[in-house]
């Protein structure tokens, strides 16, 4: 009985150890007693038919007993069973019979067997087990280079696979090794399926260049007579490259017209305009052809451009991805939608209690794509609530394995997060060199660029007292976001950049009010703060004192106005009348409230805490931060 145990595996179960020993219930526990007296065999976990040996190497021994031929033989007669027992192989038998296969000399079948259980795995949104199955089935069959129509099949499969789990050099070094003729050739089918899921991968990982290149490779195989319900998946890719400006001229299509006034259309707009044209279509028509995973690409995407129009369209989209994924069993993608939603509830809100929930949901599938983009998230909402040392333990933890994958949009983001850990405690030489980083991993072609200036060199300048300098940080970020899509929100642009220009009277308080109420960005939680601030210098400057301390009060909830604080003091209503610009220039400029009742989610102002001034709340809960990144199935932000 034991010698047949060790061929099952160190982790056994006693069904089909009776199976296979063909031992009735009295006997079979007789024999397992015993191995439990000899201390050889123990109960494995909360299941009560489980057993495993209690040391690997007492299983070693008792295969080494065991001719090559024994082995073998009683291998093949436990795969028979459970296969007989078990019709469909569900669960975890068709991994176990896969290793039976295996040890039975049937590598062909033992292949099968594994890939079977990786596309299983795959769906399931468990990536990184799906590739390491992939990974010995391929060996079994021959390895990288073996020219047969079953390692043909493997290594599609594996390409899948390494796309999903975020490799793209290795999925894309793996795919040319497929054979282009000969009865090992996938056809043109099937090669335009792996190059759109190469396509999608390196768009997620923001390598547009390389996303062109497989989307031109797709186009050609499918050529012009393709019907809508094979081009649809290619038509998301092609926004999100109209997006960044990688899929020709902005514009070309869907873009808004203009009569007369086309030149006047400014070019973020034209793109911006352009990929939601072609993301809607997308959804659209795979929602008519019942391609489920597809109108979920679509959908995410169009969660991220309907954010210029409101977060409550935004978060229309995704409760409709997450819909679409409940009721298709897209386990990924749920927790997907379910990312995006709680980056848009904290963005909003200042709750992270969605996010926290994703990330844990997350990690029970296995799922590391989206746990390194909640982990990224989570990094930002640290910085902006002042807890840095746990901004740079999740940034430190998530820029080796960006880097690795070369993932350039995801390490973008990590490298822009730790900036801001840098810039928000006044170290510039630091923040300097990670910026330099930033500019290497071609940080200038990034959506995320604003960020660099609102969020790190304009807060920073500010904690150096130079307010000048801040100011030419945002009229940058400005210029540059009328020349490019703007999906980014926590640059400053729609809340600290508004209080200097008040505090500086360049805007007048009618300007401010025009401006905010167009402005759906300005009622984001950490915007929100800045913006209610500059509302209370106009009230101040125009003696309404108490509208301005009702506007101080609104900028720090749940803490009492003081006529102390610096973005309202000498504006009209504190007794002591100082300059409009004295006292937030004393404490760095950036208007950040003082109190003594500081709550966790909220320091007090001035160094080192920086320009972090979030809602008050519970310390896991408080704060706004911006989502890892624009690409793909995780979340979008900034």
């Amino acid at each position: 009985m034991l010698n047949v145990a060790a061929v099952l595996g160190r982790r056994f179960a006693l069904p089909v150890l009776q199976l296979v020993t063909g031992l009735d219930d009295r006997s079979l526990l007789i024999h397992l007693r015993a191995g439990i007296d000899a201390r050889l065999l123990s109960p494995s976990g909360p299941v009560a038919d489980r057993y495993e040996f209690r040391h690997a190497l007492v299983a070693d021994a008792l295969l080494a007993d065991l001719l090559p031929g024994e082995r073998a033989a009683i291998a093949r007669r436990a795969a028979g069973e459970v296969e007989r027992a078990y019709p469909g192989l569900p669960g975890e038998w068709r991994q176990l019979v896969a290793v039976l296969r295996q040890s039975a000399g049937e590598p062909e079948a033992a292949a099968r067997l594994f890939a079977e259980a990786a596309e299983e795995a795959r769906q399931g949104g468990a990536t990184e087990s799906a590739v390491a199955l992939l990974e010995r089935a391929l060996e079994l069959v021959g390895g990288d280079g073996a020219a047969t129509a079953a390692a043909s099949g493997i290594r599609e499969h594996l390409v899948h696979a390494l796309a999903d789990s975020g490799r793209f050099d290795q999925a894309r070094d793996l795919a040319r090794t497929l054979p282009l003729g000969g009865p090992a050739a996938l056809g043109d089918d099937r090669t335009a399926a792996l190059h759109l899921r190469l396509a999608r991968a390196a768009v997620t990982a923001g390598r547009f260049v390389d996303a062109a290149e497989q989307a031109a490779l797709v186009r050609a195989l499918l050529g012009p007579d393709a019907g809508p319900e094979r081009t649809c998946a290619l038509e998301v890719v092609e926004a999100h490259l109209a997006l960044a400006g990688a899929g020709g001229p902005a514009g070309a299509e869907g873009a808004p017209e203009v009569p007369g006034h086309r030149g006047e259309v400014p070019e973020g707009e034209l793109r911006t305009a352009a990929a939601e044209r072609l993301a809607r279509r997308a959804a659209e028509r795979a929602e008519a052809a019942g391609l489920a995973e597809v109108a979920c690409q679509a959908w995410q995407l169009l969660a991220l451009l309907e954010r210029r129009h409101g977060f409550d369209r935004a978060d229309r989209c995704l409760r409709r991805l997450l819909d679409l994924a409940a009721r298709h069993r897209l386990p990924g993608w749920q927790v997907d939608a379910q990312l995006r939603l709680g980056v848009n509830e904290f963005m909003r809100v200042g709750e992270s209690v969605q996010l926290e929930r994703a990330h844990r949901a997350a990690l029970d599938l296995g799922a590391l794509d989206l746990v390194r983009s909640a982990e990224a998230t989570l990094a930002m909402h640290a910085v902006l609530r002042g807890d840095y040392a746990r901004a740079r333990a999740l940034t430190d933890q998530g820029l080796e394995a960006s880097a690795r994958l070369r993932n350039v949009d995801h390490h973008q983001f990590l490298l822009l997060t730790r900036a801001m850990v840098a810039a928000h405690q006044g170290r510039r030489a630091e923040m300097n060199e990670v910026l330099a980083e930033f500019d290497r991993w071609n940080g200038a072609e990034s959506l995320q660029l604003p960020l660099a200036h609102g969020n790190c060199r304009a807060v920073c300048a500010l904690l150096e007292e130079d307010r000048a300098l801040a100011l030419a940080e945002f009229d940058r970020a400005r210029r540059w976001e009328a020349r490019h899509p703007s999906v980014f929100y926590l640059n400053g642009a729609h809340g600290l950049h508004p209080l200097l220009r008040a505090l500086a009277g360049a805007e007048t308080a009618e300007e401010h009010a025009a401006r905010t109420a167009a402005d759906h960005a300005a009622a984001l939680a950490w915007n929100r703060q800045f913006e209610r601030l500059a509302h209370a210098v106009h009230q101040g400057r125009a003696g309404r004192a108490a509208a301005a301390e009702q506007a101080v009060a609104e900028a720090a909830p749940g803490r009492p106005a003081r006529s102390g604080w610096p973005a309202t003091s000498g504006c009209g209503w504190s007794p002591r009348r100082r300059s409009p610009t004295a006292g937030a220039s004393r404490r760095g400029g950036c208007a950040a409230p003082r109190s003594t009742s500081t709550g966790p989610g909220c320091r007090p102002w001035g160094p080192p805490a920086g320009a972090c001034c979030a809602r008050p709340g519970p310390a896991s809960r408080s704060g706004a931060a911006a989502p890892s990144r624009f690409r793909s199935r995780c979340a979008d932000g900034g």
